[in-house]
């Protein structure tokens, strides 16, 4: 019997074909035609006044054409209950490559609270903002941790603020508490844009 791929793995070469893909978007010279027709609309020319097509979605792959990439070393954590030793500098490696309409793609892995090794990825959606900070949450997965579904992939949804100046920024997020399996805190990851 052949071995599957772990998810992690899974995930890694869905990202790259994404980004593949949203390169390749990035050097099109023109918007795709709306099903059914031409992308100029039925026969009226532009700046005649009597172009009656109406499109309600971008018709270019450029709408996901990737706008930054940045990189963390994994985050900080504050844990609510600091008695029980849990780690807190999550040291690993990630990165998240922000799209248009507020949108963001996210993976990586870290030590977690337990010591042990862990893998992310999620949908980041920051619709609001607040002077310079973006608010919204991250919808998304985690595996790694021991007390909870024994180290398995499990789905989240967590808030999230992100600011950024130049080629900084850092994401702020709220873990909370689920009984003695997942370790409330608060968190900080740091970010460097590559891109």
């Amino acid at each position: 019997m052949r071995r599957r791929a772990p998810l992690s793995k899974l995930a890694l070469w869905s990202a790259l074909a994404l980004l593949s893909l949203c390169a390749g978007a990035r050097a099109a010279d023109g918007p795709l035609p709306a099903a059914g027709g031409s992308a100029s609309g039925s026969g009226s020319s532009p700046g005649s006044g009597t172009d009656s097509a109406v499109t309600t979605h971008p018709a270019s792959w450029a709408a996901l054409a990737p706008e930054s990439v940045w990189i963390n070393p994994g985050f900080f954590s504050e844990h609510f209950n600091q008695s029980l030793g849990y780690r807190q500098d999550n040291w690993g490696f990630g990165a998240q490559v922000n799209l248009p309409n507020d949108l963001a793609l996210l993976g990586g892995e870290f030590l977690n609270s337990d010591n042990t090794r862990s893998h992310d990825i999620g949908v980041l959606w920051q619709p609001w903002s607040l002077g310079p900070f973006k608010i919204g949450a991250v919808a998304g997965a985690f595996n790694g941790y021991p007390h909870y579904q024994n180290g398995a992939w499990f789905p989240a949804v967590l808030p999230m603020v992100s600011t950024h100046y130049g080629i900084v920024g850092a994401n702020f997020s709220v873990v909370p508490n689920y009984g003695n399996r997942l370790h409330g805190a608060f968190v900080i990851q740091l970010l460097l844009r590559v891109w």
